[in-house]
């Protein structure tokens, strides 16, 4: 799965973005201040981090109110998403969805957004993920008219439910649980019902969608941030503190359970030169997702080119580069043309991603 699109809708000192495309393999950033951009990448990130972004207070800095013309107003942190990422799929999930619901079959975007609580939500793009009452509405009266002879008591039970429902009402929750249980007196003479069997997977589809989100988080890539100096660790948004000793992968091999010999783990130390770290970061990140049945990662880079010698930078880019090849990355330069436009699929300012302001 890559990441295709994306937006933000940050406060404070998190910009406020239009939709932007991306490529599937180098996309290039650049910020005239440099903090700016560190937290336009840890945002996106907040979408699928090896980390819980409420242990680490990811947006624990922004505002909770902002100023819209000469109007101050509360932000609602549990409506309001800060991240969203439209991810294309890939065949081998596709083919894993469709099993626990035919209607997956059709899926190829899934969007998925972070909020301020630092709760998610996910949809898949186009797709309905729950049955309205008037798609059904006839074909259940339908199916317990019998009931009517049969137990008149529950009979009038479940027309009484129906008449408090209305067209448009989702068929999820409660709702599909009460159906489903006036279904179910139908008795064993309905069990070969075709129409019968259409309408469980109509009233179930909520269920069935809800199932689809908990594989699609088990499957999704995990979005790898590098800083500056080549390390998978903080700067988190508002936190510079360089008192964290724990690398961000390693805390998530250790939460998994991921056996790893232990030269593989030690392999990014902090100790090691810039270009080093990087590339057994990398290294490290491909063999993590392999082993958890992740998708492959995406990388996000934050100017390490600031922290070694300009002798060094080519040697840099040829990295970034040979891993852009297979895996999707979002590099943060100190210059526009630190990767001329030709090795880049998208080239993006500040000015280019934030949206209009009158």
């Amino acid at each position: 799965m890559k990441l295709i699109q994306a937006k933000l809708r940050g406060t404070g000192p998190l910009i406020e973005s239009n939709w932007f495309q991306l490529s599937t393999h180098l996309n290039q950033f650049h910020f005239s201040h440099p903090t700016q951009g560190t937290t336009f990448l840890r945002a996106l990130q907040s979408l699928h981090p090896p980390f819980s972004c409420e242990e680490k207070h990811l947006f624990g800095d922004l505002p909770r109110y902002e100023k819209r013309g000469s109007h101050t107003r509360h932000i609602q942190a549990a409506k309001r998403t800060i991240a969203l990422g439209v991810f294309g799929t890939t065949a081998e999930l596709v083919t894993e969805l469709g099993l626990l619901d035919q209607n997956l079959y059709e899926t190829d975007r899934i969007e998925i957004g972070r909020r301020l609580d630092y709760s998610r939500w996910l949809n898949f793009v186009e797709i309905s993920s729950s049955t309205r009452w008037k798609e059904i509405e006839a074909d259940v009266l339908e199916l317990i008219h019998p009931m009517e002879r049969i137990h008149s008591q529950r009979y009038t039970e479940a027309t009484s439910f129906i008449d408090g429902l209305k067209g448009a009402s989702r068929v999820k929750d409660a709702v599909a649980e009460r159906l489903l249980s006036f279904l179910q007196d139908l008795g064993n003479q309905q069990q070969n019902n075709a129409l019968l069997r259409k309408i469980v997977d109509l009233i179930k589809r909520a269920s069935h969608f809800q199932t689809a989100r908990r594989l699609v988080f088990q499957r999704l890539p995990l979005l790898i941030y590098f800083n500056g100096q080549g390390n998978i660790a903080p700067p988190l948004i508002g936190h510079q503190s360089s008192s964290v000793k724990e690398l961000e992968l390693l805390h998530y091999i250790k939460q998994k359970g991921v056996q790893l010999a232990p030269e593989t783990t030690a392999s990014v130390c902090y100790s090691k030169p810039v270009l080093e770290k990087l590339q057994a970061g990398i290294d490290l990140s491909i063999l993590v997702s392999k082993e958890t049945r992740r998708l492959e990662p995406i990388f996000f880079f934050d100017a390490p080119e600031a922290n070694i010698s300009a002798k060094e930078h080519t040697t840099l880019r040829q990295l970034i580069q040979e891993t852009a090849q297979s895996h999707q990355c979002l590099y943060r330069s100190r210059s526009k043309d630190f990767f001329p436009p030709s090795d880049t699929g998208k080239n993006y300012t500040c000015r280019d991603l934030a949206l209009e302001k009158d």
